[in-house]
């Protein structure tokens, strides 16, 4: 399969998110339309290995395709990413009997959740006993399983790994087992469905859990050497990137021709717009290419049989993190020429503005990874 075939569908499907996003706003969940189009072009399943009837495709065929549906719909695009990222997740890391059975039949499971060990759980034979309740279920409205992270206990205490730190794992549950709360009241990425959601005791097969903190992957796979917090870390860099390059569409879009009261020339053609917007666009071709070149560079180690270096996995933290600062500085200098336009209801401009506003909060996005990545990098200087 082509490396550049997904990225076709993300723009094939694009109009679609386009048309239903002041919908999906409104319902504050993606629409069917949107869902089925998912669903067809195999969205849900891009990093799934071909094996199991997924699209198999490697780091860079993903972000530029979670970065257009980025670019269509904020909502949209997250959900997308959200699901996939959480389907790669179980497809690298589970048991090959639980992958089998999330994927292996003729309908492949859509999966979403949190895997953040909110929950608890007590190892019984053949799985856990597992109950937790969860935020932020991005994508849950069409999801078929869920996944949530628990903590496992023995007597009451937290049990501890070898290495000291808390024994945790991630467990996937059936719909019908979830309990959903709502709780998704937001300024911005309001589509996305990121409703709270418990799940209710019940015993977990061990094939349907993996150890949460694991960096080595079940699969051959190249892809999934980048571990659950990179895979996880490529798809929010997506969502930076994909209303980055809205917000300079609209805002293009909008100054085409446009007078305004004591300019000489549209705004268009004012000197200080063209020499900020050609600065800004620059950022962001830089930042793309940055992105996903850390990105590959450890897909492409991993393929080479070579260790990933410390150094290659905070240059991924680093640059999706990065990423964030460089996409809000294009989103308010589009803010600002927008006019109008970036606080009107409905408008697109005004909704990348909210979603990005958003997006920033993320914790795997939080200042704190760039200080984390930090050390390696400036030791990469020290040594050179």
């Amino acid at each position: 399969m082509a490396e550049d075939s997904y990225l076709a569908r993300a723009k094939a499907i694009a109009p679609i998110l386009e048309s239903e996003a002041d919908e999906i706003e409104r319902r504050g969940e993606v629409t069917e339309k949107v869902h089925q189009a998912f669903v067809e072009q195999g969205i849900y399943w891009i990093l799934v290995p071909e094996e199991f009837g997924g699209g198999g495709q490697g780091i860079a065929s993903y972000i530029e395709t979670i970065t257009e549906l980025c670019r269509a719909d904020g909502s949209s695009g997250w959900v997308a990413m959200a699901c996939s990222g959480a389907a790669a997740a179980a497809a690298g890391y589970l048991p090959w009997e639980g992958s089998k059975r999330l994927f292996g039949g003729s309908e492949k499971a859509i999966v979403a959740g949190q895997a953040a060990p909110m929950g608890k759980g007590v190892e019984v034979d053949g799985g856990f006993r597992v109950a937790g309740r969860y935020q932020f279920g991005s994508g849950s409205t069409y999801a078929t399983w869920l996944d949530g992270g628990f903590a496992i206990y023995d007597d009451g205490v937290p049990r501890k790994r070898p290495d000291g730190q808390l024994d945790q794992r991630v467990g996937f549950y059936p719909r019908e087992s979830i309990e959903f709360l709502g709780n998704w009241d937001v300024a911005g990425l309001v589509g996305t469905g990121s409703y709270d959601y418990a799940v209710g005791e019940q015993v977990v097969p061990a094939e349907l859990t993996f150890e949460r903190l694991s960096t080595d992957p079940v699969r051959d796979e190249p892809v999934y050497v980048l571990g659950l917090r990179g895979l996880a870390a490529a798809g929010h860099a997506c969502a930076a990137l994909g209303l980055a390059e809205r917000a300079l569409q609209e805002v293009a879009r909008i100054t085409n021709g446009k007078q305004r009261n004591g300019y000489s020339v549209p705004v268009n053609e004012y000197p200080v717009f063209t020499q900020q917007f050609s600065l800004q666009e620059a950022d962001l071709q830089a930042a793309k290419r940055y992105v996903i070149g850390s990105f590959a560079d450890v897909e492409a180690t991993a393929a080479a049989g070579e260790p990933v270096t410390a150094e290659q996995r905070a240059r991924i933290l680093q640059s999706s993190t990065w990423v964030h600062y460089v996409a809000t500085r294009i989103v308010d200098f589009c803010r600002l020429w927008g006019g109008t336009q970036a606080f009107r209801n409905p408008s697109a401009l005004g909704r990348v503005v909210r979603d990005m506003g958003v997006a920033t909060q993320h914790v795997l996005v939080d200042p704190k990874v760039l200080a984390d990545a930090a050390p390696e990098i400036l030791r990469s200087w020290i040594d050179r």
